[in-house]
């Protein structure tokens, strides 16, 4: 069984809409900023172009993640079909993790509502963004 990064969104979209206790509500926060975060770079990771694709030693890599963002960003600087498009994913993802790791790795900061929907608002933006890069590269 596979899944795509709009079903990734959606999730993250649904823990955000958690409305139990404080307490409970913030851990959603926090995940659903975590999945908003891997459903944009998935997406972006699935729109590269076959030259760019990410080799099997960058996804072994310490640092996949950053190989995705480094690929989108050389995407944004050639000339060549998705470009626009590929700058507005290639800034997104780096906010999207700025967000990220307060939400995984801050857990003594408070992390709001707003937060999290900042990078939900952020995320859907670089999906449909990566779609339509990836659509532009591909015709």
């Amino acid at each position: 069984m596979s899944i795509t990064p709009n079903q990734i969104l959606a999730l993250a979209k649904e823990l955000c809409d958690v409305v139990e206790g404080d307490q409970a509500k913030e851990v959603a926060l926090r995940c659903s900023t975590s999945r908003a975060y891997y459903a944009a770079l998935h997406a972006a990771d699935d729109s590269l172009p076959a030259d760019l694709a990410l080799t099997r030693a960058d996804r072994k890599g310490k640092s996949s993640h950053q190989a995705v963002i480094d690929k989108v960003v050389a995407w944004s600087k050639a000339v060549r079909p998705g470009r626009t498009e590929a700058i507005f994913v290639a800034r997104n993802l780096s906010r999207l993790r700025d967000l990220r790791k307060a939400a995984d790795y801050s857990t003594g900061d408070d992390f709001t509502a707003e937060e999290a929907a900042t990078a939900l608002k952020i995320a859907t933006d670089t999906v449909e963004r990566a779609g339509r890069a990836n659509a532009q590269c591909a015709a």
